[in-house]
Order: C-alpha cells, then sequence, then structure tokens
C-alpha cells in the first residue's frame, strides 16, 4: 500500500510536470527556469519497473543529451530498459547562477533526490540526498543537452550545497 501511494505521487508530479512545454526561445528567463524545473522533474521522478515513467522525458532531451542521460543509468535498469529503482526529485529553492553562453542556458536547481529500491522478497533500501541539478539548455530547439545530478554534504538545513 505504501509504494502505491508513492508511486501514485510520483506518477501525478510527472503528469503536471508534463503540461509545461518548452519555451520558442531562450529570452524569456522565467519561462526557460519554469521548464527547466519541469524537465528535471520529468527527468529525476520515474517508478521502478515502469519503463514509461522514465522515457516520458525523452522529448525534453536532445538526442545527444539523452543518450548520456541514459549512458548514467547504466547497470541500474533491468532486461527490459526499466528502472530497478523508484527516484523522486522536489525542488528545494530557486534556481541558481543562471547565465547564457554560446548559444545555451545553464542553471542549477537545488533540491532533495528521494531514492527506493525493493527486492523479490519484499524487502526495501531507501535514501534521500539533497543534490543540485546542472542543467544546460540549447537554445532551438529548447530542450536539455546536459543534465547532471551532484550530491551535497554538510548541514541538511541548507536549501542549495552552497
Amino acid at each position: 500500500m505504501r509504494y502505491s501511494i508513492v508511486a501514485f505521487a510520483v506518477l501525478l508530479s510527472n503528469s503536471s510536470a508534463s503540461a509545461q512545454t518548452a519555451p520558442a526561445d531562450l529570452k524569456d528567463q522565467a519561462a526557460v527556469v519554469r521548464y527547466a524545473e519541469g524537465a528535471s522533474l520529468r527527468a529525476l521522478n520515474f517508478v521502478q519497473g515502469n519503463i514509461m515513467s522514465l522515457v516520458d522525458a525523452q522529448d525534453d532531451f536532445t538526442p545527444q543529451g539523452w543518450s548520456e542521460f541514459m549512458k548514467k543509468l547504466t547497470g541500474w535498469l533491468d532486461d527490459k530498459g526499466a528502472p530497478k529503482f523508484s527516484s523522486n526529485f522536489s525542488p528545494s529553492g530557486k534556481a541558481l547562477d543562471i547565465h547564457q553562453e554560446e548559444g545555451a542556458v545553464r542553471l542549477t536547481i537545488p533540491g532533495i533526490l528521494k531514492q527506493e529500491s525493493r527486492n523479490e522478497f519484499g524487502g526495501v533500501s531507501r535514501t534521500t540526498y539533497r543534490v543540485e541539478v546542472d542543467i544546460q539548455l540549447s537554445e532551438k530547439p529548447v530542450k536539455i543537452e546536459r543534465l547532471e545530478q551532484r550530491t551535497c554534504a554538510g548541514a541538511k538545513t541548507k536549501a542549495s550545497c552552497r
């Protein structure tokens, strides 16, 4: 029962995040930040054993960006490509270090990443991390070229790793 509530919450956050479409260009900074936040939720919120909860985010990425994102999941996907764990990302503050350079926008979203895995015997393993998600968006079309997450150390009361 508890797992189905977590799965429902993750799916609910995915469906509300997927309503955000990419801005036409990088000039509207507020729209770009909203898109990046929604895209990070779609990419980092997925359910163990549910391949669609993972690949829903693919349209937010450039082909190379998706390939690099999926490479980081090597060893963490089953033989059908479904994740072997559930992941839930929640932003904990406003986007940081927003800057444009060479036709791309780079920004960092601080947050909390919760991961859970269940084994075939019913055992559950849970971990919670403070993270910063670094995102680089291409200009035309606006898509994720790079999405990386960094685990933070230190005080748990800070909104970011800084």
